[in-house]
């Protein structure tokens, strides 16, 4: 079977993990997902960053990529974290509309436990 061998992380003592394997071999591929991927993460949009994370969650889980999902699954859940503590200590709450659209469009999808 062909197969090519990925570049070791040392700090690892493995390969590096995910996505990142592939990148780290072939840099010049890197440049253009990257730039897809903060386009659509991080550039304007009607979604708050933390439902897009949450997506991107979803679609690694069905991808069966552990490393994405866990990644993902992380900053979504601290970007549509309920309880965090605002400017002055105040306590903010994620727009429970929204969320519930997002969780309706994604079948119930549970970040946190990256279950289905």
């Amino acid at each position: 079977m062909p197969h090519i061998q990925m570049p070791v992380a040392p700090e690892l003592g493995r390969e590096f993990p995910g996505i990142v394997g592939p990148m780290t071999y072939r840099p010049e591929t890197a440049a253009p997902i990257n730039e897809l991927v903060n386009i659509l993460l991080r550039g304007e949009s009607t979604l708050t960053r933390g439902e897009r994370e949450l997506i991107a969650t979803h679609v690694s889980w069905r991808n069966d990529c552990f490393f994405c999902q866990t990644i993902h699954g992380a900053v979504a859940a601290a970007q549509l974290d309920h309880n965090a503590s605002g400017p002055g200590g105040h306590t903010r709450k994620a727009k429970s509309s929204s969320n519930r659209g997002l969780d309706k469009c994604l079948g119930g999808f549970d970040v946190v436990s990256t279950s289905c």
